[in-house]
């Protein structure tokens, strides 16, 4: 796009209303504050992994061999549905025989009871023989309920999200076999070190990255933080709660950036307002952090910041008269150049080499001012 003198009108425009009023209105009242050392963005990194708010794995209480599978990853099933079987054919032997036992048991203690009414049998025969019944009784019931065991049913409504078995496995008891997602909603289990645990609170805004999905960050939330920490690990277990739009995915990695504050400070402004060099990469370099490392936002955040900070000290230092025009002319020409034609570079320019090109021109002007300083 061609410059033309007139881009430079709303900018002078400023600069004369400044001036104007620094000179006219009445004195502006500031408020001082003494600079203190500090963090200028205070965040606790962690990763975790994606994982449904109620994830429920069902597994047999009895060992055996799986021979019917009814359902499969992605399926939605209802509760008690049947998922899966397995083989019960010794079970059903057992329980034929105990049922057998039953009987010739109940046989036994009604021929008892006739007897005992007639008045020609002993009240104790009758009494063990009630006991035999209902000691059978209970055998066949126990049999029963174990046969239950070897048919898998969902214990609630939900979606099957992982498998693990296939017809004519062997499955040993508690081998998990379905998981089951009860919750449609999904969340992030990061483990923090104990020594960041304080500045952490339920609520708190945390930045989530994904190497599945480079170009995107996603806004979750602190949804609760686990009382007792692992002493093996040192570390607490926080659950994040991520947008119900979010791609991500039941099991991808995720970082996460636990933002405490953005305390962007007094120093980096009054020098952004004094003296100015390398304010952009200074800028650029803090809101990385806060961004969790997203080049385009934190550029755009750095352009928005920058022209502020410049916007107020061109008023302040043209009511004062201690500008130098024909540079400031020549600065703002540059100026606007690059605004123009960095913004469209900064959406086609990948991040990796957008980092490389920041840091390297940084480390050249660095180089070159001290240079000229000290030598």
């Amino acid at each position: 796009m061609k410059f033309r003198a007139w881009m430079l009108l709303p900018l002078l425009a400023a600069a004369g209303a400044g001036g104007y009023a620094w000179l006219h209105a009445r004195p502006l009242v500031v408020e001082l504050v003494h600079p203190h050392r500090g963090p200028a963005v205070l965040a606790v990194y962690a990763t975790g992994v994606v994982e449904p708010t109620i994830d429920v794995p069902i597994a047999p209480r009895v060992a055996g061999k799986l021979v019917e599978l009814r359902v499969d990853e992605g399926a939605h099933v209802r509760r008690g549905q049947v998922l899966a079987r397995l083989e019960d054919a010794n079970l059903q032997h057992g329980i034929e025989q105990l049922a057998a036992q039953e009987q010739y048991a109940k046989q036994a203690l009604d021929r008892q009871e006739s007897i005992l009414a007639r008045g020609l049998g002993a009240q104790a025969d009758r009494d063990r023989a009630l006991a035999e019944w209902r000691a059978a009784h209970a055998a066949t019931d126990k049999a029963r309920e174990e046969q239950g065991f070897m048919v898998l049913r969902s214990p609630a409504d939900g979606l099957v999200i992982r498998r693990d078995g296939e017809v004519g496995q062997f499955i040993a008891v508690n081998q998990v076999v379905f998981h089951v997602a009860a919750s449609e909603s999904l969340r992030i289990s990061a483990d923090v070190d104990e020594e960041d645990i304080p500045l952490v609170a339920r609520g708190q805004k945390v930045l989530v990255r994904a190497d599945a999905f480079p170009q995107q960050v996603f806004a979750g939330s602190v949804l609760e933080v686990t009382p007792r920490g692992d002493a093996s690990t040192r570390s607490y277990r926080v659950r994040i709660g991520i947008p119900a739009d979010a791609p991500l995915r039941v099991g991808m990695t995720a970082d996460t950036n636990i933002v405490n504050s953005l305390a962007v400070m007094v120093p980096v402004s009054i020098y952004g307002g004094y003296f100015g060099v390398g304010l952009g990469v200074l800028v650029l370099g803090l809101l990385s952090i806060g961004t969790a490392g997203d080049y385009r936002s934190a550029n755009a955040a750095k352009n928005l910041w920058t022209a502020f900070n410049s916007l107020a000290a061109v008023v302040i230092f043209a009511a004062q008269d201690a500008l130098s025009w024909p540079a400031v002319l020549l600065m703002t020409a540059g100026t606007l150049t690059g605004s123009l034609f960095g913004a469209k570079l900064a959406r086609i320019l990948p991040n990796a080499a957008a980092r490389v090109l920041v840091i390297s021109v940084g480390a050249i002007l660095t180089a070159v001012f001290t240079w000229r300083y000290w030598f």
